[in-house]
């Protein structure tokens, strides 16, 4: 059989820059159906927007009169490229692709990048103008400066990946905390009360004051459905190091509070982030303290191996990133500070 595909090709699909950004997004579409559901319309779609960009970009600024309109396009097309390797890289960092993969796309989108720069290159040599071959009028060099400032904005993500991964985390944690409220809304419109622990939670609940607490994670043994409200209940990205936090009225089940550590204004790895029901009281999510400076602050072990090694320590408290201090049997010995000179009551 024929193939007729050839006879109406436009003239941009003829490009092998655009073939290339073509392959690359189509294998971005395949790659992220295996991305986690609550990420439909976050990372997904980023992804997927930012990928696609590239040869559309490329697509309309070929059917453009000017070549100069044309390069305007390929720059943004650039930009785009820049946002699509980002959130390549925070895809591998939340082990939502493998190394080979991301690799694999990663030299796509190098090659893609060393296409546009070359072709960005050829028609800058063909616009002629009086002075100069390569003159730019004023409004193409500013237009040129605003691309090159989003450029260095896309640069300066990249630089520092640990602060977009916060980010990432802390989007991530207000859009689960989002979709859980609506899902409490619908448990309640249906039972007239508020899920308590054993619905959501994967340990026993506390009570104080008649006020239940517990945490909540779907990576929990048992905890990973809530049907048919939920498929499958969230966890923490930071988990164990940080956890949902789940109150609710222990009798009538009336209101509930669910609280979140955010990476960004986190104080000691407090909770500063909460959805509740409207008439959930004011103040419930706990204030958790910091851990205190060594040496009060650490608790660390003499090692017994027979060549000389640092003392092995953990900071204190239970909650965040505060482990439990190390329990031995004696005769070992715990200590209150990294010199071993302080021993534990």
């Amino acid at each position: 059989m024929i193939d007729n595909r050839n006879r109406y090709q436009s003239n941009f699909e003829k490009l092998e820059v655009w073939k290339k950004s073509h392959k690359l997004v189509i294998q971005i579409y395949e790659i992220t159906k295996s991305f986690p559901k609550d990420e439909k319309y976050g990372l997904i779609d980023q992804l997927r927007r930012s990928a696609s960009s590239v040869p559309t970009n490329i697509a309309e600024g070929n059917e453009k009169k000017s070549k100069k309109e044309f390069i305007q396009f390929l720059f943004t097309a650039k930009g785009s490229l820049a946002e699509t390797k980002y959130h390549l890289i925070l895809a591998r960092d939340l082990n939502y692709i493998s190394q080979k993969n991301f690799d694999d796309l990663l030299n796509q989108i190098n090659e893609i990048g060393r296409l546009l720069n070359g072709l960005i290159k050829y028609l800058s040599s063909m616009i002629h103008h009086p002075s100069s071959n390569y003159a730019f009028t004023l409004m193409e060099l500013l237009i040129v400066i605003a691309l090159i400032a989003l450029l260095g904005v896309a640069a300066l993500a990249l630089i520092n990946p640990k602060k977009q991964l916060e980010k990432a985390w802390d989007g991530k944690r207000k859009h689960e905390l989002s979709t859980l409220k609506k899902v409490f809304e619908d448990f309640y419109n249906d039972k007239n009360f508020y899920p308590v622990a054993s619905d959501v939670c994967y340990d026993n609940p506390e009570v104080n004051e008649e006020i239940c607490s517990c945490y909540l994670c779907g990576r929990e043994t048992n905890q990973s459905s809530f049907s048919p409200y939920l498929d499958r209940l969230p966890c923490d990205p930071q988990y164990p190091q940080r956890k949902y936090f789940y109150q609710y009225e222990c009798n009538s089940k009336q209101w509930y509070k669910l609280c979140a550590i955010l990476s960004e204004n986190s104080n000691g790895g407090s909770y500063n982030y909460a959805v509740s029901s409207e008439n959930a009281p004011s103040q419930l999510c706990p204030i958790l303290p910091a851990c205190p400076p060594d040496p009060a602050g650490k608790y660390c072990l003499k090692r017994s191996d027979p060549e000389p090694t640092p003392p092995v320590c953990n900071i204190c408290g239970e909650f965040a990133n505060c482990l439990k201090p190390v329990s031995c049997d004696q005769p070992v010995q715990l200590y209150k500070n990294s010199q071993c000179q302080k021993p534990c009551q």
